[in-house]
């Protein structure tokens, strides 16, 4: 539970403490992610003495082309989900850019640095951490399933900074069940094919669409 607690303060202190500029939001993903990937890595190898597949950095149930597929499938099916739902598809949630005139900008996107933070960097630190470390810990101590509710539910607080000027009692409940429905598919991802492949796939594409599609 400390390497949890001390985990999770390293993420939500960058958001807290840093200003949301391009570059300071960059440095504060940057430094998040980077603490969502090492720590895990480096308690499981040295508290734990086991390799890093405990932490679902392993070959998993398929081949990798077939969980790419399975974690596309995954996010435009999370995607569809949401902007069917009116209360989740009305959150005022964070947005760090402008309107995009040049659709082809939106190719060049993951190329800067907070496009790589957002869909590359970001999905593979909270995959290693939320799915690898601290499911995999619950699902020890729970079974798989009360396990995959009470890391969804972890996983839908520490994405709280996201939420902006939540002003009613009801923003901020659809905005905890938006954050959850999302972290248990991707648990149940991780949980079937047994890697993070599928679930870095999917929540990488899903960040993709739900901050590309709105700039239109």
């Amino acid at each position: 539970f400390l390497i949890i607690a001390v985990s999770a303060g390293c993420m939500i202190a960058t958001f807290i403490f840093i200003e949301h500029s391009d570059a300071q939001f960059s440095l504060s993903l940057f430094m998040s992610s980077i603490a969502g990937i090492f720590i895990p890595i480096f308690w499981v190898k040295t508290r734990c003495r086991a390799k890093i597949g405990a932490l679902g950095l392993k070959k998993g149930r398929y081949f990798w082309a077939i969980d790419v597929a399975i974690g596309c499938i995954a996010a435009a099916s999370i995607y569809g989900a949401i902007i069917s739902n009116p209360y989740w598809d009305n959150l005022n949630l964070q947005i760090d850019s402008q309107k995009i005139q040049n659709s082809w900008v939106v190719l060049f996107i993951p190329l800067t640095s907070i496009g790589f933070g957002k869909f590359i960097l970001s999905p593979i630190a909270e995959e290693i951490f939320l799915r690898g470390f601290v499911y995999g810990y619950l699902r020890k101590r729970f079974g798989w399933l009360r396990a995959a509710v009470m890391q969804a539910l972890i996983s839908a607080l520490l994405h709280l900074p996201y939420l902006q000027n939540a002003s009613r009692w009801d923003d901020f409940l659809s905005f905890i069940s938006y954050q959850a429905f999302i972290h248990l598919v991707l648990c149940l991802l991780y949980e079937q094919t047994k890697s993070l492949c599928a679930s870095i796939i999917c929540h990488g594409m899903l960040n993709y669409l739900l901050y590309i599609v709105p700039l239109f």
